[in-house]
């Protein structure tokens, strides 16, 4: 097959380039997407209250909850179906309790008057809000999956070949629950670590890219990008 003329490997070029800006472009609209998906649903506000602690005790509470979760189903083996159906036992024995107790004392069955509306703790509307937020979140991450697959923008497809990679390592030594225990541990730090130390983390995040671009740039500087992308008819 002849060598492209010079003004053919050019205008190949600069569709390349064209297509990549594009699809750069577009994953950052999917992304500002997400974030402006995730401050307009319902929970953002409770669960941004919960994760930087300004209700100390709530959050203390639920992160116990989490750390008896990974607990008993990780050390305990407990599987996540039997637990759920001892939690609503657990609940079924108490509400049997409070019933023998309204009963004798002659006062409301307290279960009774705190879950009396319980179809209304999530509405239609919520519900809507939540659905939308998921369904934009798997979008953006199906335009990284495919843009990856392209191979048009090989750096971009290699970050995305090594975070794989790494997913594939550490499920091969850390189950499931243990990496939610590990990812909820985080959730529950670093959002309030980085509010009071925010510019000081800032500046050591720059610093780390700055010397990580340093040291891969000769690295990545021998890679045969133009052999690996995706050529542009």
């Amino acid at each position: 097959m002849a060598e492209p003329s010079p003004p053919a490997a050019v205008a190949a070029v600069e569709t390349n380039d064209n297509v990549k800006t594009l699809q750069r472009h577009e994953r950052v609209s999917k992304y500002q997407e997400v974030v402006e998906s995730l401050r307009a649903d319902p929970l953002y506000t409770t669960v941004s209250d919960i994760v930087h602690w300004r209700e100390p005790v709530r959050s203390g509470l639920i992160f116990a909850i989490i750390v008896l979760w990974w607990f008993l189903v990780s050390v305990a083996e407990y599987s996540v179906i039997t637990l759920v159906a001892y939690l609503y036992l657990g609940v079924f024995l108490a509400s049997f309790g409070l019933v023998q107790y309204s009963n004798f004392s002659n006062k409301p069955h307290l279960l009774k008057a705190r879950l009396g509306d319980i179809s209304d703790v999530l509405t239609r509307e919520q519900s809507r809000g939540h659905a939308e937020t998921v369904y934009k979140g798997v979008d953006a991450l199906t335009i990284l999956a495919r843009d990856g697959l392209f191979f048009t923008d090989v750096a971009f497809s290699l970050k995305v070949f090594g975070a794989t990679l790494t997913l594939a390592i550490l499920g091969n030594y850390v189950s499931l629950p243990t990496l939610c225990f590990t990812a909820s541990i985080f959730l529950f730090a670093i959002p309030r670590i980085y509010e009071e130390k925010k510019e000081q983390i800032d500046a050591a995040i720059a610093k780390g890219l700055a010397v990580a671009n340093e040291k891969l740039s000769p690295v990545l500087s021998k890679v045969p990008v133009e052999k690996l992308k995706l050529k542009q008819e």
